[in-house]
C-alpha cells in the first residue's frame, strides 16, 4: 500500500503539480542580440520585472566596479536626471580625470589635494544635476521596490510595478542603459564606504571571507564582491567606462518579466525600447582552473566564540550548469536536509555530535561542498568528530543508503521546484540565474524528469566522484580578524539645487502619459479574498484556494507567544527533534517524507505555529500523522541537553553582532524592563523545567484559542472536518491573548543613551521620539502619510538628507512604531534609523536631529509622497499563501475590514498641510532620546552631549540573563 501511495505522489508530479501555464515562458531574440523572455501569470494584480547583465564580480576581480556600476545605474543618463547634460558633462570628465590620477598618486598630501579638487567640481557638476529622478519616474509610474545586486557572476535590476504603466517601464529601463551617467558620483563613493565598513564588522562576514579566499584563490572568485579596500579607495571612472562598454551590451543581457500583462501586446514595444541597446558580444573570459587539492590541506580560521569547537571540510565542487547537479544535491540531502532525517543530523539527535550538517555553494564556474561539524563540548577531540562525519560520508560512496530514502529525496526536491514558482519575484529571479548560465527555459522545466530519473548507482558515482581524500579541512581559532577601514574623505556635502525639478524628458514621458486612466490599487477584502469558516468558538478557518499547484499548506496559530511564556523561545527548537511513543524520530520523519509532507514546530511574540504542508492528495494522511505526533509525543532528555548546548552557544555569540547589541539597547530604552531581551529565561531557569515540562507546556498549549490557516485544492468543508478529526480543535477550551503593546517609557530630558561595541566601524543610531497623542483612525492615515515623506524609502526627507546629499549613512529610516486599535491607549513614536561610519557619528547625528526639531517643508515633493503611498500599498497585496493569514491578523489586531480601503481614499486630499499638522501635533518640541552603539575611541563622545544627558549602558543591563 505504501508503494503505491508513494508512485501515486510521484505520478502526480510528473503530471505537473504546477499549473503549466504559469511556468510557460516567450522567449525570443532581437535583431540586436538582446534575449526576451515574458511570463504572463494573470493569478498576480502587479508585474515584476528586471534586467540581467551577464557580468559581475568575477569579471572584475577585487575592483568593485561591478558594484560601483550597480549605483550608477540609479543615477540617471545624458537625459535623465539632468538640467543640461552639455555643461553638467564638462564638471563630470573633469572628475574622471581627477580620479584617474589619485589612484596612481600616493603621497598623502597630494592626494588630500586631489580629493578636495574632486569634491569642488562634484559641487559645480551638482547645478546642472536632478538627484533621483529615475527613482522619482519609477515610483510615478506605479513602480515599487526598487533595487538591484552584484553577485559573481550576474547584475540584476528589478523591481515590481502597476501593469497599466508598462510601457513608461520599458522606456525607462531601456533608457537607463543606453547612457548611464556617472552622475553624483562623490555620494556613491562614500555610500559603498559604507557598505565596507558595515561587512567588516561582522566577524562572521570576516571569517567566510578569509575561508573564500583560502578556498578559491587563484580564482576571481576570492576576492569580495564589493571589492578589497585599496581598490575601493582608488576609484578609477574611466575603467568603470570601459566596464560597462564592454559588457552592457545587447547579447549579454536579458529582459525579464513576470505578472499580469498580454505577451502579445507589449512585443512590439519591447521591440522599439530594447533595440535601440548597443549591439554587441561580451568578451569570453577564461578564467583560471581551480587546482585540486593536494590531500588533506589545512587552514585557521577566527571566530570569537571561546570553548567551542569547529571545523569544516570543502571539496571542489560543481558549477551551475553542471550534469551532476541534481545528483550530487540528492547526495547532500541524503547527509543533511530540512526533514533533519539525513545522516549527518543523525549524529546530533544521537548525541555523537554537537551539530553538522552539509551544503554545496555553486557559481557559474566552480562550485564548492562544505561540510560543518561541532565537536561535543567536553570529552570528545576535533580529530574524533572528523571521523565520525567521514565515515557517513563513506556510507554515500557505498551505496548504504535505501531506494526508499532515495524515493524519499526525489519526491521532496520536485515539491521544492514546484514550490519555488510560487512568487513572481522568485520565478524571475531563478530566470535571470538560468540565463546568465547559458541555459534556456524549457531546460529548467525538464528538473522534475531529471530528478526522476537519477538512480541509486547516479548518486553513489557522484559521491566518489567528488567526496575525494583531496580537500581543504578549516579549523576554527577563537580570536578576531583586523578590521580594515576606509576612512571617510575630507568632502563637503553635495547639495543639489535642482531638487524638485523635472529634466525635458521626464516632463514629456509624463505628458506622453497624462490619459492613462489611474488604477486604484489592489487591496485585500478580508470578506471577499478569504473563507472564514468557525469550527468552534475558539478555532476560526481561513481558507484560500491554491490556484497554481497540488500542494497544500495548513497552519495551526496559537494566540499564546513568548511576549506571555518566553519558554516558548525554545520549545519549537525542541518539538522539531521529537518522535512519538511508536515511531523513534526518524521513523516519524520518513513517514512523512515519503508522502512529500512535512511539520514545523515555530513561534515568535505573538503566536505559537504548527505548520503543515504536503500534496493535497495526501492531506488525510498527512494530518493523520500530525495527529500521531500531538496525541502520543515523547520527550527525550537527551535532546533537551542538546537543546540547552546549542543556545549556550547561540548566547556566547549574541552580543558580539554590532546590530544585535544596537536594538537590544534600542528595545531596553523604549520599553525598559519588557524588553523581549530581558524577559528571557537563564539558562538554569530553561534547564530546571526539564524535558517533560515542556513536553507537558506544548500540550497545555493546544488548549489554547487559534486560528488555521489554509492554501490548496481542497473545499473548505473538507478542510473543516479533517482539521477537527485529526487536530484536537475540539479540546481548545482557554481563551487566547490578544495584541499585547506594553506601554512604552517617558523621559523628561533629552538623553542619550551609549553601548560599547568594541572596535567596530560602523555606529548604529536609533531616535525615540513618543508622540503628543495616541492613536485614532484618523492619527493612523496622517502618520502613514507623514512617514512616506519624513523616513520611508529612498525619496523620504532622512535618505535624501543623510544618505544622498551628504553620504552620512548608509542606511537612514524613520517611521511610527504604533500598536493596534486594541492598544490605541498604550502611546506610540516615532523611530529613527541610521547606520554610518564611526568618524560620521556626529555629523549623522546632528543632520537627523535637525530634521526632527526643524522639519523641513518641501510641498513640491508631496505628489511624489501621495504616489509612493498608494505604490506602497498596491505592492503589499500578498501572495495566496499569505492571504489567509493577512485576512486572520488583521481581525487579530482589533480591524472588521481592511484599513487600508479608507486610507486610499484620504490619501488623494492629502498634501503638506497634513505633514505640518501632523508634525507640529506629535513631534515638534516633544523630548527626543538618541540609542547609539559603537566605539567610544573613535567616537567625539564629549560631543555626544549637544544632543543630552550621556548614559553609558552595560550590555548585562539590556541583555539581562541571555548572557548571564
Amino acid at each position: 500500500m505504501k508503494k503505491i501511495l508513494l508512485f501515486i505522489a510521484c505520478s502526480l508530479l510528473m503530471g505537473g503539480l504546477q499549473a503549466q501555464s504559469l511556468l510557460e515562458v516567450k522567449t525570443f531574440t532581437l535583431d540586436n542580440g538582446f534575449t526576451v523572455w515574458l511570463n504572463e501569470d494573470h493569478t498576480q494584480t502587479s508585474v515584476f520585472g528586471g534586467i540581467v547583465v551577464k557580468a559581475g564580480a568575477k569579471d572584475s576581480p577585487g575592483t568593485g566596479i561591478p558594484h560601483y556600476f550597480e549605483h550608477i545605474l540609479f543615477k540617471g543618463t545624458d537625459k535623465i536626471g539632468t538640467t543640461d547634460y552639455v555643461s553638467e558633462k564638462l564638471y563630470l570628465d573633469s572628475i574622471a580625470q581627477q580620479y584617474d590620477t589619485l589612484a596612481i598618486t600616493e603621497n598623502k598630501a597630494k592626494r588630500k589635494k586631489i580629493q578636495k579638487e574632486i569634491n569642488r567640481l562634484s559641487i559645480a557638476a551638482a547645478e546642472y544635476a536632478i538627484p533621483n529622478e529615475f527613482n522619482t519616474l519609477i515610483s510615478q509610474f506605479g513602480g515599487s521596490g526598487l533595487n538591484a545586486v552584484t553577485s559573481y557572476d550576474y547584475t540584476f535590476y528589478y523591481n515590481s510595478f502597476n501593469p497599466q504603466y508598462i510601457h513608461q517601464w520599458l522606456e525607462l529601463y531601456s533608457e537607463r542603459l543606453i547612457h548611464p551617467v556617472f552622475r553624483l558620483f562623490q555620494s556613491e563613493l562614500e555610500t559603498v564606504y559604507e557598505e565596507k565598513n558595515m561587512y567588516e564588522d561582522s566577524d562572521y562576514t570576516l571569517a567566510l571571507q578569509e575561508a573564500t579566499k583560502r578556498f578559491f584563490t587563484p580564482h576571481p572568485y576570492q576576492y569580495p564582491i564589493i571589492g578589497t579596500t585599496e581598490h575601493l579607495k582608488n576609484p578609477q571612472l574611466s575603467e568603470m567606462q570601459k566596464y560597462y562598454e564592454k559588457y552592457y551590451v545587447s547579447e549579454n543581457m536579458a529582459l525579464i518579466l513576470s505578472g499580469d500583462f498580454n505577451a502579445e501586446e507589449v512585443i512590439p514595444l519591447i521591440r522599439e525600447k530594447f533595440s535601440r541597446i548597443k549591439a554587441g558580444k561580451a568578451p569570453k573570459t577564461e578564467f583560471t582552473a581551480l587546482p585540486a587539492f593536494q590531500g588533506k590541506e589545512t587552514a585557521e580560521i577566527r571566530i570569537p566564540i571561546p570553548i567551542v569547537k569547529m571545523g569544516a571540510i570543502a571539496w571542489r565542487g560543481i558549477p551551475n550548469n553542471s550534469p551532476d547537479y541534481y545528483a550530487l544535491k540528492i547526495a547532500l540531502q541524503l547527509l543533511s536536509n530540512k526533514h533533519t532525517t539525513g545522516y549527518l543530523d543523525q549524529l546530533s539527535i544521537d548525541n555523537k555530535l554537537m551539530g553538522a550538517g552539509i551544503d554545496q555553494l555553486n557559481l557559474n564556474e566552480a562550485g564548492a561542498i562544505v561540510l560543518m561539524f561541532v565537536p561535543k563540548l567536553l570529552f570528545q577531540s576535533f580529530h574524533k568528530a572528523q571521523q565520525i562525519v567521514l565515515r557517513e560520508i563513506d556510507r554515500i560512496k557505498n551505496g548504504d543508503f535505501t531506494e526508499k530514502e532515495l524515493a524519499n529525496l526525489k519526491l521532496n526536491l520536485k515539491m521544492e521546484f514546484e514550490k519555488a514558482q510560487e512568487i513572481p519575484s522568485t520565478r524571475v529571479t531563478q530566470m535571470a540565474e538560468f540565463f546568465t548560465q547559458g541555459n534556456n527555459w524549457n531546460d529548467y522545466l525538464k528538473t522534475p524528469e531529471i530528478i526522476e530519473s537519477l538512480t541509486k548507482e547516479d548518486i553513489t558515482k557522484v559521491a566518489n566522484q567528488y567526496f575525494t581524500s583531496n580537500y581543504l579541512l578549516f579549523r576554527k581559532k577563537n580570536g578576531r580578524y583586523q578590521r580594515e577601514r576606509v576612512s571617510k574623505p575630507d568632502f563637503e556635502p553635495i547639495i543639489p539645487p535642482h531638487r524638485t525639478e523635472s529634466s525635458a524628458y521626464a516632463q514629456k514621458l509624463k505628458e506622453e502619459s497624462a490619459s492613462i486612466a489611474a488604477v486604484p490599487p489592489h487591496i485585500v477584502d478580508f470578506e471577499k479574498d478569504v473563507t472564514t469558516f468557525s469550527l468552534s468558538p475558539l478555532v476560526t478557518l481561513y481558507a484560500k484556494e491554491n490556484p497554481v499547484n497540488n500542494i497544500f499548506e495548513l497552519t495551526l496559530a496559537y494566540k499564546k507567544g513568548s511576549n506571555i511564556d518566553p519558554t516558548l523561545l525554545l520549545l519549537p527548537s525542541y518539538l522539531n527533534l521529537l518522535g512519538t511513543e511508536n515511531l523513534s524520530f526518524k521513523d516519524f520523519r520518513n513517514e512523512l517524507q515519503k508522502i512529500g509532507s512535512n511539520i514545523v514546530f515555530d513561534g515568535d511574540e505573538k503566536f505559537f505555529y504548527i505548520q503543515i504542508s504536503g500534496i493535497d492528495e495526501n492531506f488525510d494522511q498527512t494530518l493523520l500523522l500530525t495527529n500521531q505526533l500531538l496525541e502520543y509525543i515523547k520527550p527525550n532528555k537527551k535532546l533537551f541537553k542538546q537543546i540547552l548546548r546549542e543556545e549556550k552557544i547561540s548566547r556566547l555569540s549574541i552580543e558580539k553582532e554590532p546590530e544585535i547589541t544596537g536594538r537590544a539597547l534600542y528595545q531596553y530604552v523604549v520599553w525598559g524592563e519588557h524588553s523581549p531581551q530581558l524577559k528571557n529565561l537563564s539558562l538554569q531557569q530553561i534547564k530546571a523545567q526539564g524535558a517533560e515540562k515542556f513536553v507537558d507546556l506544548f500540550k497545555e498549549l493546544l488548549k489554547t484559542e487559534c486560528d488555521v490557516y489554509y492554501t490548496g485544492k481542497s473545499s473548505v468543508q473538507e478542510v473543516a472536518n479533517a482539521t477537527k478529526k485529526y487536530l484536537l480543535t475540539d479540546e481548545v477550551t482557554e481563551k487566547g491573548y490578544g495584541p499585547i503593546y506594553h506601554p512604552i517609557k517617558t523621559y523628561d530630558r533629552p538623553t542619550v543613551f551609549f553601548i560599547n561595541t568594541f572596535f567596530t566601524n560602523q555606529t548604529i543610531i536609533y531616535s525615540y521620539t513618543p508622540s503628543k497623542t495616541n492613536m485614532s483612525e484618523a492619527f493612523r492615515d496622517s502618520c502613514f502619510f507623514f512617514d512616506c515623506y519624513f523616513g520611508m524609502g529612498m525619496s523620504s526627507l532622512i535618505f535624501q538628507e543623510l544618505r544622498e546629499f551628504r553620504s552620512f549613512a548608509y542606511a537612514a529610516t524613520g517611521y511610527h512604531q504604533s500598536p493596534s486599535p486594541v492598544n490605541w491607549d498604550k502611546g506610540n513614536f516615532l523611530s529613527c534609523r541610521l547606520s554610518t561610519q564611526a568618524d560620521k557619528t556626529i555629523n549623522a547625528l546632528s543632520v537627523l536631529d535637525s530634521l526632527l526639531k526643524n522639519m523641513p517643508e518641501k510641498p513640491e515633493f508631496t505628489p511624489y509622497v501621495r504616489q509612493s503611498a498608494q505604490n506602497y500599498i498596491h505592492d503589499t497585496y500578498p501572495y495566496f499563501r499569505h492571504l489567509p493569514s493577512t485576512v486572520a491578523l488583521g481581525k487579530f489586531y482589533g480591524y472588521s475590514s481592511n484599513p487600508n480601503q479608507e486610507l486610499i481614499q484620504k490619501i488623494s486630499e492629502m498634501d503638506m498641510t497634513t505633514i505640518r499638522q501632523f508634525y507640529n501635533n506629535n513631534i515638534k518640541n516633544q523630548t527626543t532620546c538618541y540609542i547609539i552603539a559603537g566605539d567610544p575611541s573613535r567616537i567625539n563622545m564629549e560631543a555626544l552631549k549637544r544632543f543630552g544627558e550621556l548614559k553609558i549602558i552595560d550590555k548585562r543591563d539590556v541583555f539581562g540573563k541571555s548572557i548571564k
